[in-house]
């Protein structure tokens, strides 16, 4: 049983465009933003590549032991959107997951 998340990450394709669905729809309050930040590939999976993010930390009207969001947008390598075996999903790299069922 899960009692509390202390931190979710969910990458997006264009980082405006979800900070207008989180902050104006869901009215979450950005508490940190990075821009064109770069560290090692092989932090995140990609060795031997340079990555940069855009990215912001989001929580709700109650900060006291809440849930934060970041939003990644990757900017190098690019996130893309694609079609996978567990539906619609955004990701650097194409879909790996075998298919439900089989």
């Amino acid at each position: 049983m899960i009692n509390r998340l202390f931190h979710v990450c969910i990458t997006v394709a264009d980082i405006e465009a979800a900070l207008e669905f989180y902050c104006g729809v869901l009215e979450l309050k950005s508490i940190g933003a990075l821009r064109n930040e770069r560290a090692p590939g092989a932090v995140l999976g990609f060795p031997g590549q340079e990555i940069e993010i855009h990215a912001d930390h989001l929580v709700g009207k109650v900060k006291e032991n809440a849930t934060v969001i970041d939003l990644i947008e990757f900017v190098s390598p690019k996130t893309v959107v694609a079609a996978g075996c567990c539906g619609l999903f955004r990701t650097v790299e194409p879909c790996r997951h075998q298919p439900h069922g089989l």
